[in-house]
């Protein structure tokens, strides 16, 4: 999983700019019952879509995209998880920052 770029600070009710990221299978099997999710404390203040495959061969990728929109000012951070089956899951922290209106 390629680690996301850090959001640039965002005014409370708008949102940023989708960051695609790009999900590779590096193993030598294939990659099946992939799925992306996240977790953590700010995680409603991102925007997963999911991954255009949902099974990947090895040496294959495929992208999902993420957004930031932030429901609170501060730094938000939460978890970006990558899971499938018979393989070992990954994680990457995410981060923004939501800014008062001004």
């Amino acid at each position: 999983l390629q680690s996301p770029k850090r959001f640039p600070a965002v005014t409370l009710g708008k949102k940023s700019r989708q960051q695609a990221l790009r999900i590779m299978n590096r193993g030598g099997s294939p990659m099946t019952g992939l799925k992306v999710k996240l977790t953590g404390r700010a995680k409603r203040d991102f925007k997963l879509s999911p991954p255009r495959a949902k099974a990947l061969a090895a040496g294959a990728a495929t992208k999902c995209k993420l957004r930031f929109r932030p429901r609170a000012a501060g730094v938000r951070k939460a978890k970006l998880k990558v899971l499938g089956q018979e393989v070992p899951s990954v994680e990457r922290p995410i981060k923004g920052k939501g800014v008062e209106k001004g």
